[in-house]
């Protein structure tokens, strides 16, 4: 607990460094509370949100490998939301890492492997 003397009427040293961290973690607190916020507005009984917020889902690790046409192995991961296989990829080109997918039938297999529901495609 932090606590700052005032009966004296002026401030030590030590009482403006408390009030400065104090005041900063407030600050920190706040930060973080509006940060995952969704704003609304009220209709009578009604809440009508009006800004949402996608959070980023981290990808499943399914302990499987994927080797590619030139022998280099690949961890697969799945996505937690739909199924759908992908191993991670670097462009020979830019460097870039991207999500190459593997297709449904590989995605459909592994899922059922390791007890993750698939979700295909809606055409």
């Amino acid at each position: 607990m932090i606590k700052i003397n005032l009966t004296g009427g002026k401030l030590t040293r030590d009482d403006w460094r408390k009030a400065i961290i104090l005041g900063l973690l407030s600050l920190g607190v706040f930060a973080m509370a509006d940060a995952q916020e969704t704003n609304h507005v009220w209709s009578g009984d009604t809440i009508k949100v009006t800004k949402t917020t996608k959070q980023s889902l981290q990808p499943i690790a399914t302990g499987c490998i994927w080797v590619d046409s030139k022998n280099n192995p690949y961890p697969v991961f799945a996505s937690s939301t739909t199924g759908s296989c992908f191993v991670f990829k670097v462009s020979s080109k830019t460097g870039n890492e991207y999500r190459y997918y593997l297709g449904e039938a590989i995605s459909k297999e592994i899922c059922a492997k390791i007890g993750l529901e698939y979700k295909p495609k809606q055409k």
